[in-house]
């Protein structure tokens, strides 16, 4: 015992035992602490990447407009720069519509049709931009011009409801037409009615197919109506022709005009400019025959395509004949060691048959996705 500060404080003494003397069920288990130390000042630490340094992007040059802004957002870039890609746009056509014919289409009604037909996205918006005018006019001028003794008549089926267009069958190439009619503003009645099938098809000569294996809208006896085919100056004959030998009526109501740009040249050029340094080559897309007709003379050109511009309306009067015999190689020296992709198998015939260009890959489907697969067929890069 002992006295601290007027207080009484008892102790007791331990004795440490020797541990081999202590029961294993009396012993305490122990560990050692780990020791960390502080990292060395001499380790080698990550450097910062070179700032000069960029990693090399496969260039794909798109005969398109883009359909965002900026180009970067455009489905096809998107599809594009995730897999290693560049993606370069060069408008090649402007469109012109021509709504007063499809203002005549809706006054008259449905029921002379079988079905529509669009094999481009143009196509289809020649028709909703006919159906915003149309609704756009005052009621007395969207009456039909066809009247049954001074008076109207409306549409109805069996039941005594207005048919309106959504119960017409529309057969198209692809899902950009129909993806963009459901995209759109116009009222229900006006958005005739996709057939599912048909958008699995790459072609205008596969759709073809499909149309005549499909039964009539009306009764059996009564046979097939005449088709609306919604095209523009420079579709092709094919599908109507198809159509035309199986015994099939078909309209062909020009519902756009496309024409090439007076910048076309101009817009390569600078694309042309931002790869000058990548002479490894890559990819150049087409999408229609009308813009491998102005693009195809403007890659052979070479040099001789300055900013000055190229006369499109020269170029575009020339015939694919003249323009090979021009050019030193199918696209010209600088285009050597650069691989061709066709959208749809009639762009693919067009550049083969007309152009004398070997495409290297076929987009099954007229879409990003289809793109991309097309371009891993082939392995992807140049």
């Amino acid at each position: 015992m002992y006295r601290k500060g007027g207080g009484v404080f008892e102790t007791s003494r331990i004795q440490l035992q020797p541990a081999n003397s202590i029961a294993p069920s009396q012993r305490i288990p122990f560990t050692v602490p780990r020791v960390f130390r502080a990292p060395s000042s001499r380790r080698t630490m990550p450097q910062p990447p070179d700032p000069t340094f960029t990693p090399t992007l496969s260039p794909v040059i798109l005969f398109k407009t883009p359909s965002a802004t900026p180009s970067s957002s455009d489905p096809y870039a998107l599809a594009l720069t995730p897999a290693g890609f560049s993606a370069h746009f060069v408008p090649v056509l402007q469109e012109t519509y021509e709504s007063s014919i499809v203002l005549d289409i809706l006054r008259d009604g449905i029921e002379k049709w079988e079905g529509a037909i669009v094999t481009s996205k143009r196509g289809m918006e020649g028709w909703v931009k006919g159906v915003e005018t149309f609704l756009s006019l005052p009621s007395s001028l969207q009456r039909q011009r066809h009247t049954n003794k001074g008076k109207e008549k409306e549409q109805q089926s069996d039941d005594g409801k207005s048919i309106g267009w959504n119960s017409l069958r529309l057969f198209s190439v692809g899902t950009s037409s129909t993806d963009y009619l459901e995209s759109t503003n116009i009222p229900i009645e006006y958005k005739p009615t996709p057939v599912s099938q048909s958008q699995t098809f790459k072609s205008a000569t596969a759709l073809a197919e499909l149309i005549v294996r499909t039964p009539p809208r009306g009764p059996e006896k009564e046979g097939y109506k005449p088709y609306l085919f919604l095209c523009g100056d420079k579709t092709l004959e094919d599908l109507p022709r198809i159509l035309r030998e199986q015994g099939r009526d078909v309209e062909e109501v020009r519902v756009y005009r496309t024409e090439g740009r007076n910048d076309v040249g101009d817009n390569l050029e600078e694309v042309q400019n931002e790869l000058e340094g990548d002479r490894k080559g890559g990819w150049l897309g087409f999408w229609s025959p009308s813009s491998a007709a102005i693009v195809l003379p403007l890659l052979r050109l070479g040099s001789e395509a300055s900013n000055s511009g190229v006369d499109v309306e020269h170029v575009q009067g020339k015939t694919e004949t003249e323009v090979v015999e021009d050019g030193p190689s199918a696209l010209g020296m600088r285009w050597e060691g650069w691989k061709v992709f066709a959208i749809g198998e009639t762009t693919r015939r067009y550049l083969e048959e007309e152009g004398k260009v070997k495409v290297d890959a076929v987009a099954e489907k007229p879409n990003p996705e289809g793109m991309m697969e097309a371009l891993r067929t082939v392995g992807g890069t140049a």
